[in-house]
């Protein structure tokens, strides 16, 4: 959840923004697999972000090959874990993502989202809104619910049928500053403390042509929206 500091009070940066704590791929970002980038480099989530990208829904740099520009995986970011809890997205030099993230969407040069704010915005907020406090709400069948990313949601749609919304860190930054930018609220600065969770560990083994079929039923048995992470940017933000 995007939250304040538990002081009790307000805290506001030098800019008049406010500091956002974080707990609980979309928007020029791409968050590989582990067959992708191998837990070698990290067992947690590794995030590559293009702010040149020529895709919203990805880090065009990353997608194109599969590793960063010149080779190898030092552009990522890595989530960075202390005592269980991920306290930073950086890269190995120390920047931190997400406030690169909001400085490069504030300084207008996430121009793909900076339209999804002008011709878009009105529709992604029958889906998605800022609450009184600034924390991040999504309308889950009839209801407006506060939610952190990370953690699953399951409701009723309307067509009465079970759904459920699972937002990654990344989308939910993208929504959550889009808003923010889109209501004309200062620039905030990110912080982050939630639990860490390890990468799902793809082996790679043979899967039997049985086993395979039985995992495509399966898979195409699942609403897609149960996925955000596959969403592109527009559908997952709620825009129609």
């Amino acid at each position: 959840m995007a939250s304040m500091s538990n002081s009790g009070e307000e805290k506001k940066n030098d800019q008049g923004g406010e500091v956002i704590v974080i707990g609980g791929t979309e928007g020029y970002i791409s968050m590989p697999d582990t067959d992708k980038v191998p837990t070698s480099v990290s067992e947690y989530t590794v995030i590559a972000y293009d702010p040149d990208s020529t895709s919203m829904n990805s880090a065009s740099s990353w997608e194109e090959n599969q590793e960063c520009p010149g080779g190898g995986h030092d552009c990522l970011y890595i989530e960075r874990v202390e005592n269980g809890r991920v306290t930073a997205i950086t890269d190995k030099d120390g920047n931190d993502f997400l406030q690169k993230f909001v400085d490069d969407l504030y300084a207008g040069k996430l121009d793909k989202l900076d339209k999804m704010i002008a011709e878009d915005y009105e529709n992604m907020k029958k889906t998605k809104k800022l609450s009184e406090d600034n924390k991040l709400m999504a309308k889950l069948g009839d209801n407006w619910v506060k939610i952190d990313p990370g953690i699953k949601y399951e409701y009723e749609n309307e067509r009465g049928g079970k759904q459920e919304i699972n937002m990654p860190i990344a989308q939910y930054l993208v929504i959550l500053m889009v808003m923010y930018k889109a209501e004309g609220k200062p620039k905030p600065t990110i912080k982050i403390d939630m639990p860490a969770v390890k990468r799902e560990l793809i082996t790679g083994a043979p899967v039997s042509a049985q086993t395979e079929d039985q995992l495509a039923s399966a898979r195409a048995s699942q609403p897609t929206t149960n996925d955000p992470a596959k969403m592109d940017a527009k559908t997952a933000a709620g825009v129609q």
